[in-house]
């Protein structure tokens, strides 16, 4: 199962949100930036390798692992950058899982 949300212009307290739930070194990769987007990406583990793959090198974002899912089964992916680099790297993730 793939499920993708998308998030445009963050607001300040959503991306509070996101930086309480990555690890330290990436929060502080974007503590002081403004994005203009946020995809989030929800698959099995072995997917989200894929995903994250493949999301680098088709936009210019940033991945992060959002912790405090259940591993066993699902766990998320957030994409960030530009809300166009966003939106390129969720469709060349869901053009992937259509093939």
């Amino acid at each position: 199962m793939l499920k993708c949300r998308f998030i445009s212009s963050p607001d300040e307290s959503t991306m509070d949100l996101l930086r309480n739930r990555v690890r330290t070194a990436d929060r502080k990769k974007i503590e002081h930036d403004i994005f203009g987007a946020i995809g989030l990406v929800q698959a099995n583990v072995s997917s989200l390798f894929v995903y994250a793959d493949i999301a680098v090198k088709s936009a210019d974002v940033i991945v992060l692992d959002i912790v405090g899912n259940c591993t066993q089964t699902m766990s998320t992916i957030a994409f960030l950058g530009t809300m166009e680099s966003v939106k390129s790297a969720l469709t060349a993730i869901k053009q992937e899982r259509d093939d």
